[in-house]
C-alpha cells in the first residue's frame, strides 16, 4: 500500500509485487522441542538502488531455511537466506546469515545470556556483472536502534536479560558493527544508501550499547524504557555519536 495523509485513502502500490510459499513443522515436547521452517519468496520491485549500482528493476528470489530449538536451558535460532535473480542487467548473488544462541538460569534474577551474530552480504566487485548486496523485503532492526539495515552489515551482539521482580524485566546488550564488504556502503533500515563505500576503507563501523526495561503494571498495561549509545557515524566524517532515550506505556486489549 502507498500511505497518504488522511483516513482510508491509501491506494495500491503497483511498484512492487511478491508471492511466497511457507512451510514449517514443530517437533519434540516439554524441555526439548524445535521447529524447522522454509520460505520461498519472489519479489519484483520496479525501482531499487544500491551504493554500487544506480536504480533499476529488481527481480529477486529468496530462499530461507530456519531452525529454532530448545534443549533444557539452552536455546538456538539459526537462519540462512540465499538470494538470486536479476537487478537491471546484473545478476543477483546475495546471502544473509543469522544465529542466536542463549542459556538461561531459573535461580535468583533468572539471568539469560545470549549471543547473536548477523551477516548480510555486500557487493564485492562493481565490475563483475553481479550485485552482491543482500536486500530484505520487510527488515527488522538488528539492534534496538532501527536506523541501519542488514545490507552489507555484520553484527556481533552479546545480550543479557535479568528479572529482578516477577513483573520487571531488564535487557542489556552491546553490539559491534562491521561492513561485510569494504567496497559497499552503509544502508538505512528502509534500504537507502546512507554512506558510500568509498568514503572510508575501514571495515569496523563502531559499537552500540543499549539498556531497556519493562514493568507490567497489570494484565493489560506495561511501562517501559530504553536508552541507546553508539559511535557508528564517526567512521564516516563528518559524523556524531548517537544517544537516544525513550519512555513508553503500552496498552493491550
Amino acid at each position: 500500500m502507498l500511505e497518504k495523509l488522511g483516513t482510508f485513502d491509501d491506494r495500491t502500490n503497483r511498484n512492487i509485487a511478491f508471492t511466497a510459499v511457507h512451510a514449517g513443522r514443530s517437533f519434540g515436547a516439554a524441555t526439548r522441542m524445535g521447529r524447522a521452517e522454509g520460505l520461498f519468496l519472489f519479489a519484483d520491485r520496479a525501482s531499487l538502488a544500491f551504493d554500487s549500482a544506480p536504480a533499476a528493476r529488481d527481480r529477486r528470489r529468496t530462499l530461507s531455511l530456519r531452525f529454532a530449538g530448545r534443549a533444557d536451558r539452552w536455546t538456538v535460532d539459526i537462519e540462512g537466506i540465499r538470494q538470486w535473480g536479476s537487478f537491471g542487467d546484473l545478476d543477483v548473488d546475495a546471502y544473509y546469515l543469522t544465529t542466536t544462541i542463549g542459556h538461561g538460569w531459573t535461580d535468583g534474577w533468572k539471568p539469560r545470556l545470549a549471543l547473536r551474530v548477523d551477516i548480510g552480504s555486500g557487493d564485492r566487485n562493481r565490475n563483475d556483472g553481479r550485485i552482491g548486496t543482500y536486500s530484505p523485503l520487510f527488515p527488522k532492526p538488528l539492534t534496538y536502534n532501527g536506523d541501519l539495515g542488514p545490507q552489507n552489515l555484520t553484527v556481533v551482539q552479546p545480550m543479557l536479560t535479568l528479572q529482578p521482580m516477577t513483573r520487571l524485566t531488564l535487557d542489556f546488550s552491546t553490539a559491534g558493527l562491521w561492513r561485510t564488504s569494504t567496497t559497499d556502503g552503509v544502508y538505512s533500515l528502509g534500504g537507502s544508501p546512507l554512506r558510500r563505500g568509498d568514503e572510508t576503507d575501514s571495515r569496523f563501523l563502531g559499537k552500540r550499547a543499549t539498556a531497556a526495561g519493562r514493568y507490567a503494571l497489570g494484565s493489560f498495561t506495561t511501562l517501559g524504557f530504553y536508552t541507546i549509545y553508539g559511535d557508528v557515524s564517526r567512521r564516516f566524517m563528518p559524523g556524531r555519536d548517537l544517544f537516544y532515550a525513550a519512555v513508553y506505556v503500552t496498552f493491550r486489549f
